[in-house]
């Protein structure tokens, strides 16, 4: 496959994943890229704007950095729309789990030579709610825990954010 010449990057700022945005900016750059788009939101229900700005764009590649909120959101643009651009997972989340499911490892060298060199796959898509998903979709106590999951404690503890909520839910207490 051929380097991508227009890339658009749509990144959550505050997730992190390997030496960070800045060297997933090195390492695109390193690619050949000629048109690098690059946007940044401060939480994933602002992405879905960003990406259909790339969209419009017709960029080649939509390079998303975040956690499976931000892939949600913006596979939800992407399915939505009539041009099919390939999207490319940075899995900077807590659980990530569509990445994980599709083998994207958790090192970003790793990540972006998948992103750019490796082999397009479609995905089967399900749409609930009007929303597009590519990995899962909660309702009753899953959606709830996930829900109510505290982004600090995700950011101190991980995954076990999700088990502490998932209690409060069984106690009563949310």
């Amino acid at each position: 496959m051929s380097t991508p010449r227009k890339v658009a990057v749509v990144a959550h700022s505050g997730k992190t994943f390997g030496g960070g945005l800045d060297e997933l900016r090195r390492r695109i750059t390193d690619t050949g890229v000629d048109d690098l788009l690059w946007f940044e939101v401060p939480k994933s229900r602002k992405a879905p704007k960003q990406v259909r700005e790339a969209l419009k764009a017709k960029v080649d590649l939509l390079v998303v950095w975040g956690g499976d909120g931000m892939v949600q959101r913006s596979l939800d643009v992407v399915a939505g729309s009539k041009d099919k651009t390939p999207v490319a997972i940075m899995p900077a989340g807590t659980g990530n789990l569509l990445a994980t499911n599709l083998g994207i490892p958790a090192k970003m060298d790793e990540a972006v030579d998948i992103a750019f060199h490796g082999r397009h796959r479609k995905i089967d898509m399900g749409r609930l709610g009007g929303e597009y998903f590519g990995v899962m979709a909660g309702i009753g106590f899953d959606g709830a825990m996930i829900n109510d999951a505290d982004k600090n404690l995700k950011d101190r503890l991980g995954k076990l954010a999700y088990v502490w909520a998932g209690l409060r839910h069984v106690n009563g207490e949310a």
